[in-house]
């Protein structure tokens, strides 16, 4: 069946929405920014779309002993509806760094997409950071379920607060090169969890080894 895909549109109190929490962030005032971005139609056509793609269990332990319990697409197609919406949210910071004097990030594009797919009660995944590879902004995407994304202050979940990711909204983390005033940035510590009713969620980063 061909699928039929919604332009998007981006509004004006959005992008200074955008260019505040970013300023913010670089002031070490926030540590993630969370903006309502995705209509319900699109988010649908998102759902969708992904519905279509294949996907395979993730390692249940990577990294600094970080244990994950969903499926993933990676790397997921950029395709119809994932394309417009990077292309969007691109287009979203392009627009709200313009605002900014000097600007905390350089021009964004995303080359690594990863779909997530997690079953009701899921263990979710535990608290990590991103790679160093991964440079300006991660964005993370919650396209269906009821779960809980949180930051906190180390691996032990120490501190934990919990971030809107409402289907809907992109989260928004910094990453490796996103300029501080006072120079003291350290990529945010996050997991998931608390997943009563699955968790479908899309994660858009720019990849420097890519």
């Amino acid at each position: 069946m061909m699928l039929k895909y919604q332009e998007f549109k981006i509004y004006e109190e959005t992008i200074n929405r955008l260019a505040q929490g970013l300023i913010k962030i670089s002031e070490n005032k926030k540590n993630y920014i969370s903006l309502k971005f995705i209509s319900n139609d699109f988010l649908s056509q998102l759902i969708k779309q992904v519905s279509t793609f294949e996907y395979r269990k993730a390692k249940p332990v990577v990294g600094n002993s970080v244990s994950q319990d969903f499926e993933v697409c990676f790397p997921a197609p950029k395709i119809g509806c994932i394309e417009i919406l990077s292309n969007a949210i691109e287009n979203l910071f392009i627009k709200s760094t313009k605002l900014i004097k000097n600007p905390p990030i350089q021009k964004v594009q995303f080359n690594d997409i990863a779909i997530q797919k997690y079953l009701p009660y899921s263990s979710g995944i535990s608290p990590h950071k991103d790679h160093k590879k991964y440079i300006s902004v991660i964005i993370i995407v919650t396209l269906s379920g009821k779960s809980k994304f949180y930051l906190c202050q180390n691996r032990d979940g120490r501190n934990a607060q919990v971030v809107d990711d409402t289907p809907g909204n992109i989260v928004i983390l910094p990453a490796t090169g996103f300029k501080m005033i006072n120079n003291d940035f350290v990529r945010p510590i996050h997991f998931v969890s608390d997943i009563t009713d699955g968790r479908l969620s899309i994660g858009l980063r720019q990849n420097i080894e890519l």
